[in-house]
């Protein structure tokens, strides 16, 4: 329904029935896309404000007229960091509008979803919408009030994506043709022409970044790098246009710094993807590398391509998601980051106790601890490090036999055999098809230009043939990956060696509890403990080919219970020796129990066999 008289003039009042409306406010909703907008375009701005003169001449007394304007600066592809839009919902949903003011429906939302829930919740609670001087009834039977609107939002997405798309596209070729960057350079660089960067000439940042990057991989954690630079005082420079400000680095501060592979000599572009669920709310992910748009050698690098990995590497060990490795840290508790907590799902945490033995260890513990909103423990687990420890190096040297290095190594060449088989067989596909293209164009190139029929039927297989071509090549080019390293004769006879006398190595001096923990993380996918008591610790271990094994740890208290319970039977130190290696149980440096230490339990109990001693 129009909202303009006889004369066009869309000051005067609308002709829909307003009375019920007018005792609730009328909102005029302002917006500008970005801050350069806000400052350049100063007259959308102020044409967007004017509309709250219409709702005055209509009726609208000046206490109800209400401008929502924190949303300039902001895009309108998404609601989800849009205050005013939100509060604009929130305000429809309580019955507190009568009329809704824009310029144009793109003002309100690009996104087709955030501007259907509007046109929803107006039609709900009876709001009428004035648009580009033109006042619509969403409760009218008119099925054309909402049609209209509906297309509005349509059109302003769609001129949105395809802007986007081309700008996109002109950013993709200036990365690929012309070799330049598109984006702004990361703190430590300012640009030395169209698309080049070069090193900030101001020493004093270029020590600051590659400082963060050293103390990085000293410290191997960014709340430690964070930590360290606020204790001694450093701080992290920030570009705001030509300005330098210096300011205390946060710790995901730190984490843009040393996870941005801009810092190495080549540019990289388009490396997050942009996700929305069904509330329209948007998340940032990273794409894989394939996917990025690469520029080798671009500009001079603060670190090398080898020290980048090794953050990388560094920076997935600590990480807490399902695609993240476990945090070793450098601690004498050699399962740390593997143990998860059945009845919560998170991993345990490790603590340690007391002052340093002679050897330099302290008593280490698995915990979990989780407690509600006031502070009452909903559930608690606790796991000494000692005794599964050396339950998981048990397990974990009993599989690296030889027998089990031998079949790793047939597994690898028979893998690496069929690679190269299917790899040989794409190739072959390929040159035939790079043959049938080659042998069509000759036919092209041949034929009689009056025969338009065949020249028309052979460029068609032409065109049939380059395509199989080109799919062909595509689906070589993604299943290329990085040959599997060669495993001479020579490399398999001294992993043989190696492996012959793998408890040495393990407990070799050269061998770090870093190298102790990689192993055990390289073959354990998890350790899961499913109940935690003062007498044992269930627990499961879930190796990373899939397989599982679940024991019952025996405590100390665990163990003199079954010795007790072996005397009650009637039974022998001997007999309680049996049962106790059936049990699997051991002392928590991982030894057997001897039968020194079943006496010792019998009498702690008060309960020594006449007639026995301690041999």
């Amino acid at each position: 329904m129009s909202g303009t008289n006889p004369e066009g003039n869309p000051s005067d009042t609308p002709p829909q029935p307003h009375e019920q409306h007018k005792p609730k406010p009328a909102v005029i909703y302002v917006r500008q896309s970005t801050a350069e907008q806000v400052r350049n375009n100063i007259g959308s701005t102020e044409a967007q404000r004017a509309l709250s003169e219409l709702p005055r001449k209509w009726g609208w007394p000046a206490s109800h007229i209400i401008v929502i304007e924190d949303d300039l600066a902001m895009s309108g592809t998404s609601s989800t960091h849009r205050a005013g839009f939100r509060s604009l919902l929130d305000m429809i949903d309580r019955d507190r509008v009568g009329i809704v003011l824009v310029r144009e429906m793109s003002r309100l939302s690009r996104d087709p979803y955030d501007s259907e829930l509007f046109l929803r919740k107006a039609q709900r609670h009876g709001v009428l919408i004035e648009v580009n001087g033109r006042v619509h009834d969403p409760e009218a039977k008119d099925a054309s009030e909402l049609f209209g609107l509906r297309i509005h939002s349509l059109l302003g997405w769609w001129e949105n994506q395809e802007r986007t798309n081309r700008f996109q596209g002109a950013r993709k070729a200036t990365v690929l043709t012309h070799k330049r960057a598109v984006s702004r350079p990361p703190i430590g660089y300012v640009k030395a022409g169209r698309g080049v960067w070069m090193k900030d000439p101001d020493p004093h940042v270029r020590e600051a970044v590659r400082r963060v990057f050293d103390l990085y991989l000293q410290l191997r954690s960014a709340a430690k790098v964070a930590l360290y630079m606020l204790a001694h005082g450093l701080l992290f420079p920030r570009r705001i246009y030509a300005e330098v400000r210096w300011r205390p680095l946060a710790v995901m501060g730190v984490v843009e710094v040393i996870d941005n592979p801009n810092y190495t000599e080549d540019y990289c572009y388009r490396r997050h993807r942009v996700r929305c669920d069904d509330t329209g709310k948007r998340t940032y992910e990273r794409r894989p590398r394939t996917e990025w748009y690469i520029v080798p050698s671009h500009h001079e690098a603060y670190i090398t391509a080898e020290e980048y990995e090794t953050i990388q590497r560094l920076l997935h060990q600590r990480g807490s998601g399902k695609d993240k490795g476990p945090p070793q840290g450098r601690g004498h508790a050699l399962c740390q980051g593997l143990v998860v907590c059945d009845v919560c799902g998170n991993r345990m945490l490790t603590a340690y106790n007391g002052a340093p033995q002679r050897d330099g260890r302290r008593t280490a513990r698995y915990s979990c601890v989780r407690k509600d909103g006031f502070g009452v423990k909903l559930h608690q687990a606790h796991c000494s490090a000692l005794l599964l420890d050396g339950y998981v190096v048990r397990e974990a040297l009993a599989t690296l036999t030889q027998p089990t290095v031998d079949l790793a190594i047939s597994s690898i060449r028979q893998h690496k055999a069929t690679a190269d088989s299917a790899r040989a067989a794409q190739e072959h596909q390929l040159r035939q098809a790079n043959a049938e293209v080659a042998h069509l164009l000759r036919r092209v190139e041949s034929v009689d230009p009056s025969h338009q029929r065949v020249k028309v039927a052979i460029e068609a297989s032409l065109e049939a043939a380059i395509e199989r071509r080109d799919l062909l090549r595509s689906q070589f080019e993604k299943c290329e990956a990085p040959p599997l390293p060669l495993l001479s004769d020579a490399d398999a006879r001294e992993l043989l060696e190696l492996t012959a006398d793998i408890d040495g190595l393990w407990h070799a001096a050269t061998t770090t509890n870093e190298d102790r923990k990689a192993l055990l993380a390289t073959m354990i996918d998890r350790l899961v403990i499913h109940s935690s008591t003062k007498e044992f610790v269930d627990v499961t271990i879930e190796w990373q080919g899939g397989a599982r094994d679940t024991r019952r740890l025996l405590r100390p208290k665990g163990t003199q219970r079954l010795v007790a319970e072996c005397y009650k039977a009637g039974d022998q130190i001997e007999e309680i020796q049996r049962k106790i290696r059936v049990a699997e149980a051991v002392t928590l440096q991982g030894r057997g129990i001897s039968r020194k230490i079943v006496v010792s339990h019998l009498r702690t109990l008060g309960r020594m066999p006449p007639g026995e001693t301690a041999r």
